[in-house]
């Protein structure tokens, strides 16, 4: 017999929004629950995997608990370089998600698209389990950017179809996979920050399409130990000021003045790996890829790179032997 389980898959993020959203957010999902029991009830029934046609009655506007100040354009009491930020606070209310010293703001409004939409359910051993097939809701963002004057620099307003269901439900079932926009806008942050480390960092010297990193710590004497493991990443930069990298943690930043030690190339573990030791005592090893070859020649391109854009700029490596 076979099994059919969507996932949702869940992540975190810090925001200085208030509990008021996640209220709403609240009020949002309950009559999502009735539909996710019509399928799941279906889905008890069964065996295996299969698609259901399910009804969803539109009704206007947002969905229950959602803004309903957000429409298909921004509003015409926003306009860049007049509208302060105080006064977009008091028009619109406290933002659902907000950038680092207030620097943006954005409002999101849910609205269901209504009519017969598609799930798929399944049922094994004693659970069961359904998803949406298609997109159910329509997602409206406004992103209001302010500068460094508190006045609105830009105004922009983001429409997507997509499913607000998600998560699990009060009968422990996994429900879709939850990809309307994040109304806290985590992924608005992370762009930012991206633009700002990118920013800051100079004009960019190499660029290579993958790396790993290996982390070993100063009371190892810094070596190459398999108590710590591999970090996978996908963008490796050398710039003027920093070293940039693209990771699962995202857009990470190291300033060349925080290092303390770039050693020769070493081989561990059949790869070639460039050891870099930080002021602060940590060690890292890279091994840097560049149309998938990770050899040394690559090890020893990358390591020159980052010492002439060190010796160019100012801070003088303790160390760049063994």
């Amino acid at each position: 017999m076979t099994s059919c389980f969507v996932s949702t898959n869940e992540a975190s993020c810090k925001s200085t929004v208030s509990s008021r959203f996640e209220a709403r957010r609240n009020r949002t999902e309950r009559p999502m629950r009735l539909r996710t029991q019509l399928v799941a009830y279906v889905a008890a029934l069964l065996s295996g995997c299969i698609a259901v046609p399910v009804p969803v009655s539109h009704h206007a506007g947002p969905e229950p608990g959602s803004r309903a100040n957000i429409g298909d354009a921004a509003p015409p009491t926003v306009v860049a370089g007049r509208t302060t930020r105080v006064q977009v606070l008091m028009n619109l209310g406290e933002p659902d998600g907000r950038g680092e010293g207030d620097s943006w703001f954005t409002y999101q409004s849910i609205e269901n698209r209504g009519g017969v939409h598609w799930a798929i359910a399944g049922a094994g051993g004693n659970s069961v389990g359904a998803g949406p097939l298609d997109d159910w809701d329509v997602s409206r963002r406004l992103i209001i950017k302010f500068s460094a004057i508190g006045t609105v620099s830009d105004v922009s307003l983001q429409k997507k179809e997509c499913n607000l269901w998600g998560g699990t439900n009060d009968f422990g079932l996994t429900q879709g996979r939850g990809d309307c926009p994040d109304a806290r806008a985590s992924d608005l942050a992370a762009e930012m920050r991206k633009i700002a480390l990118l920013g800051a960092g100079g004009a960019t010297l190499a660029q290579y399409d993958h790396y790993q990193m290996h982390a070993s710590s100063d009371d190892l004497g810094c070596r190459f130990t398999l108590r710590y493991g591999d970090v996978p990443g996908d963008v490796f930069m050398v710039k003027e000021q920093n070293l940039m990298l693209q990771g699962r943690l995202g857009w990470q930043a190291i300033r060349l003045d925080e290092i303390k030690e770039l050693r020769e190339p070493e081989r561990h573990m059949f790869e070639w790996w460039i050891p870099l030791v930080k002021q602060d005592g940590s060690c890292l090893f890279y091994s840097v890829s560049k149309k998938g070859d990770r050899s040394q020649a690559i090890q020893d391109e990358v390591r020159s790179k980052i010492v002439a854009a060190m010796v160019r700029h100012g801070p003088a490596l303790e160390s760049v032997g063994k």
